[in-house]
């Protein structure tokens, strides 16, 4: 989750600054006895588990792929991961968060790209090959073994699958040619790396009118992967029962109904206003405004369906589902923002409603946007945020002057929405102490062991002011698919937190500190900031600099400031394109 600064050149190198966290002191936490319930008898992953999709350049081809994806995972159970050439070869996307690597395009890989599989087969990858491989459609061919094997050798490493492939690999593949021109086979390999001790099976397997599969598995390291000499149309056909079936024998649970594509239909929006307002909205009946989603609000019946592309908003409703805001302005202490409500159980994604809102209306910023359900949720530089009913999923627009104290420190937005919602929720009186912490830039977590949510900030300048639309998602009551708030609260906490709570609490502490800023510049945040965040006198590592370094603090940007350990030099770091490993404590570059 990124913010784009508006700062053309801000300063890389910075001889001192005031800004730093060694300035401040932490205040201890209590001791805390957690909860959780929700999970006993499974250890919670640190973020959800990935499937990640090869397409060479087709965008077109990953949509394709995504969309069935989502018909036969379980709902909000996987991230599903476009991974680039760059990506693959670069991101260190080995981990055990990847459940699956699909590959559907294997002519766009380089030497490169077919190592770091090799080094993701070795280390218990799981891996689907989706395109029409060469390996396979030469096997059904019948043409030489030396082509079969060679591809082999290159996808799992030419030292092992030399020992392994020899003689009875030819054997096997004659025998599997010579059952081919009966149109059905089911034919196993066993193989032993007398070099590496490692066993290897082969299942070689066709029905009638169905492709050719080649499934490899390696017994030591629980590794495997499926080849198919099918085309992706064919793979993606029938509900995409075909990939369903070999997700599963990869060890990935599907859905025992595929469904459609759309199976989350979008629903209408509902706008409600707080009470007690002192003034009221300048919204435009009976108009579609903004830009996509075009909103369109109304106090009368809504007589159309609401799409991707279109929203229909019930104005102040008799009454709505699945939001109680009488909980929710009950909680709201704030004079202007989040005063008005927009509701949408089931939508695209709250940043585009706000965003359309911005464009809609752009001289209203009390709305804020909050979602049930997301489709299209998305976190920083695009990536997909799981945003099952449960996550607190909310969006609002900032207008501030570019002259502003706040305006001149663009990058500190995205911190002073991220420190609102830890400091809101650890303020409410059964919360103090509570472990929420801040990891740079923008991701919000319990200790330094689970993801709980993080912030986006997107920002344009229109005139003399700059224009923002903030989004936060946070795991409150979901359980799933990793771990949620409520599952960590402490034993004295008398009652569970709710979404309504938690966004109320954190809009009214970010009105709060967008004050402190405007009046006392970043000296006035800084303190409340560091008292959560997890980073002070670390020492990292800069991947692209190799270089070790001493994290300061913040410098006067709101970029991440450090005192390299071998020159003492300090410098700044930019939060886009960036991104903190604490596993490896390394900051390296993003990449897609």
């Amino acid at each position: 989750m990124a913010m784009h600064s508006l700062s053309e050149h801000p300063p890389a190198l910075l001889t001192r600054s005031a800004f730093n966290a060694e300035s401040f002191r932490r205040r201890p936490a209590a001791p805390l006895r957690r909860r959780f319930s929700s999970s006993v008898g499974r250890p919670a992953p640190m973020k959800p588990p990935s499937v990640l999709v090869f397409t060479g350049d087709s965008d077109e081809l990953f949509t394709r792929i995504d969309d069935s994806l989502r018909g036969i995972l379980p709902s909000d159970s996987h991230v599903v991961f476009h991974i680039s050439l760059k990506g693959l070869q670069e991101h260190p996307w080995i981990d055990n968060q990847a459940s699956c690597l699909m590959i559907a395009d294997t002519k766009s890989l380089d030497d490169r790209a077919w190592l770091k599989l090799q080094d993701y087969f070795k280390q218990g990858g799981k891996m689907m090959f989706v395109c029409q491989n060469s390996l396979l459609a030469s096997l059904t061919d019948c043409e030489t073994t030396k082509k079969r094997t060679n591809m082999l050798k290159m996808a799992f490493g030419d030292r092992q699958v030399t020992a392994a492939l020899g003689k009875d690999f030819e054997q096997f593949l004659k025998r599997v040619c010579k059952q081919l021109k009966n149109k059905e086979l089911n034919e196993t390999f066993h193989a032993k790396d007398l070099v590496g001790g490692y066993r290897y099976s082969m299942v070689a397997s066709k029905k009638p009118g169905a492709p050719l599969l080649l499934y490899m598995q390696n017994q030591s390291l629980q590794a495997s992967a499926l080849f198919s000499d099918a085309t992706i149309d064919v793979l993606l056909a029938d509900g995409c029962k075909l990939i369903g079936e070999a997700l599963e024998r990869l060890g990935v649970t599907t859905v025992d109904s595929p469904r459609p594509a759309a199976h989350l239909q979008y629903t209408p929006g509902y706008l409600v206003q707080s009470p007690d307002s002192p003034r009221h909205l300048n919204l435009l009946l009976d108009k579609d405004i903004g830009t996509l989603p075009k909103l369109h609000f109304s106090t009368q019946s809504i007589d159309r369906q609401p799409s991707a592309n279109y929203l229909p908003i019930a104005v102040n409703p008799a009454h709505f589902p699945h939001f109680d805001e009488t909980v929710y302005f009950d909680q709201l202490t704030s004079d202007r923002l989040g005063r008005a409500v927009l509701f949408v159980p089931i939508c695209g994604s709250t940043m585009d409603i706000a965003q359309s809102l911005a464009s809609g209306l752009p001289n209203d910023d009390a709305i804020v946007v909050v979602a049930r359900h997301q489709t299209k949720g998305r976190g920083r530089s695009g990536n997909q945020w799981l945003s099952p009913a449960g996550c607190a999923m909310f969006s609002f627009n900032l207008r501030i002057s570019l002259n502003s104290k706040l305006g001149r420190a663009a990058g500190f937005i995205q911190h002073l929405l991220a420190v609102s919602v830890v400091d809101g929720i650890c303020s409410i009186p059964e919360m103090k102490g509570f472990p929420l912490k801040l990891k740079w830039p923008n991701d919000i977590y319990y200790n330094r062991s689970y993801k709980m949510g993080g912030v986006l900030v997107n920002c344009s300048v229109i005139g003399s002011d700059l224009i923002c639309t903030l989004g936060c998602g946070l795991n409150v009551s979901n359980s799933n698919p990793t771990i949620c708030l409520n599952d960590m609260l402490p034993d004295n906490c008398g009652s569970s937190l709710s979404v309504e709570q938690v966004i109320a609490v954190s809009l009214s502490t970010f009105e709060g500190l967008v004050k402190l800023f405007q009046q006392g510049g970043a000296d006035a945040i800084l303190p409340i900031y560091y008292d959560y965040w997890l980073h002070t006198s670390e020492e990292v590592l800069l991947a692209d600099r190799q270089e070790n370094v001493l994290i300061r603090g913040l410098d006067q940007h709101g970029y991440l400031e450090v005192r390299s350990r071998k020159t003492g030099k300090v410098f700044s770091v930019h939060p886009d394109g960036n991104t903190f490993d604490m596993m490896k404590n390394l900051i390296r570059a993003k990449v897609d």
